[in-house]
């Protein structure tokens, strides 16, 4: 993996005294940058840290900041754990990418917006939803093993044996999407 990512400040500065924050990813061939569409005065960009300093709204605009590093690092973590290949490109598409395809749990919540269920579908997979989520905050897709299956049974030992049957259906009918997308 040889993509590279920073905040910089852009050198033009606006009529109200603002420059634009950019996130540059680069690698050996290329460099992008993307607008994170936040603009600061030059005296309130701490170049060293990559964060904003002595600002109105500071704190909430460094959490945007953090907030897009961590889908990075996702998405990196992600092609790391898949032993494929990443470049500035690739990464600027999966960061675009309206579809998780790191954490099952976000992939199945994004899927499920996208059906049209009956009301009564929709509850029942929403209740599984809600239970994977209550099982673990995050559930990578390499995770999804039967050692997985088995350790979400123990979890929910009190449930009977059909319902744990159909979250199985459930479970796999996201599976069964996932990898439709991936081999298109």
């Amino acid at each position: 993996m040889t993509t590279r990512n920073r905040f910089s400040l852009r050198g033009y500065v606006d009529k109200s005294g603002d420059s634009l924050i950019y996130l540059d990813v680069s690698d050996v061939k290329d460099r992008i940058r993307l607008n994170t569409e936040i603009y600061i005065p030059r005296k309130c960009w701490d170049q060293k840290k990559q964060r904003i300093k002595n600002h109105q709204n500071f704190e909430a605009l460094n959490l945007v900041l953090e907030n897009i590093e961590a889908r990075i690092t996702t998405i990196k973590t992600s092609y790391m754990l898949q032993e494929r290949f990443l470049d500035a490109k690739t990464l600027i598409q999966e960061f675009h990418s309206a579809t998780p395809d790191f954490d099952f749990i976000a992939f199945f919540r994004h899927h499920l917006g996208l059906q049209d269920f009956k009301k009564q579908t929709l509850k029942n997979q929403n209740t599984v939803l809600n239970k994977l989520e209550k099982f673990s905050k995050e559930i990578p897709f390499h995770k999804l093993t039967m050692e997985f299956l088995q350790k979400y049974r123990k979890f929910y030992k009190e449930n009977k044996e059909i319902t744990f049957n159909s979250d199985l259906k459930c479970i796999k009918k996201y599976l069964t999407i996932a990898q439709k997308k991936e081999s298109n």
